[in-house]
C-alpha cells in the first residue's frame, strides 16, 4: 500500500508538470466541418505531443492523444478531398461526361478507378458520379463515345463486402454444380447394356 501511495504521488506529480490539452473523442471529430479550426487543433496537438512525449509515455496515455491527433488529421484530409470534388464539379459544364484526369483518379477509391487501357479508350464518368449510398457503398458508371458498352464499378461498405464475397463464392460453387449436372448426359457416363443390366426390366429383353 505504501508503494502504491508513492507511485500515485509520483504519477500526480508528473501530471501536474505538463500543461493539459483539451481531450476530444475521436468519434466526435468526424462531425466537425470547420477545416480552419481542425488545422489549428492539429497544430496544438502536434506541439503538445512533441513537448510532452516522454511524460505521456510514462503515463501510458500517449496513444490516446495520438488517436485524437490522427483523427483530426484524417478529418482535415476528408474535407480537403470534398473541396477538391466540389471544385471539379464546379468546372463541369452541361455535358454528358466529365473529364477523367489524374486529379479525379486520385480522389476516388481504387475499386472505382479505370485501368490505363480504359482511360486510353476514352472512358469518362457521367455527371453526378459516383453514386453514394447511406450504408457506405458507392458505384460509378463510365461511358465513351467510341464504345457502346458502359463500365460499371462498385465499392462495397464493410457490411456488404462480406456478403459480396459470399455471393461470389456461391456463384463459383453454382457454376461447378451446373458443370457437373451438364455432364450427366455425356457419352462416357451412359450405361452400356452389354456390361451392366438396366434397373428397368423391359430394357433387358
Amino acid at each position: 500500500m505504501f508503494t502504491n501511495a508513492i507511485k500515485n504521488s509520483i504519477t500526480n506529480s508528473i501530471k501536474n508538470s505538463i500543461k493539459p490539452i483539451r481531450y476530444i473523442d475521436p468519434i466526435k471529430i468526424r462531425t466537425i466541418r470547420n477545416k480552419g479550426y481542425l488545422m489549428e487543433l492539429e497544430k496544438q496537438y502536434d506541439e503538445f505531443l512533441d513537448k510532452n512525449q516522454q511524460i505521456l509515455m510514462l503515463l501510458e496515455t500517449i496513444y490516446d492523444y495520438l488517436d485524437v491527433r490522427d483523427a483530426i488529421r484524417l478529418q482535415v484530409q476528408r474535407l480537403e478531398i470534398e473541396d477538391k470534388k466540389k471544385e471539379l464539379y464546379k468546372n463541369v459544364k452541361k455535358e454528358k461526361i466529365i473529364k477523367y484526369d489524374r486529379t479525379f483518379h486520385l480522389l476516388i477509391e481504387p475499386e472505382l478507378r479505370l485501368t490505363e487501357e480504359q482511360i486510353q479508350q476514352g472512358y469518362a464518368p457521367t455527371i453526378n458520379e459516383p453514386k453514394e449510398y447511406k450504408c457506405g457503398c458507392a458505384s460509378i458508371r463510365y461511358k465513351t463515345q467510341s464504345i457502346t458498352k458502359d463500365i460499371n464499378l462498385k465499392l462495397y461498405c464493410d457490411i456488404h463486402i462480406g456478403k459480396k464475397k459470399t455471393h461470389d463464392e456461391l456463384e463459383t460453387r453454382l457454376k461447378g454444380i451446373k458443370r457437373e449436372l451438364s455432364q450427366i448426359k455425356r457419352k462416357s457416363n451412359r450405361l452400356d447394356p452389354k456390361k451392366r443390366q438396366s434397373k428397368y426390366p423391359w430394357k433387358n429383353v
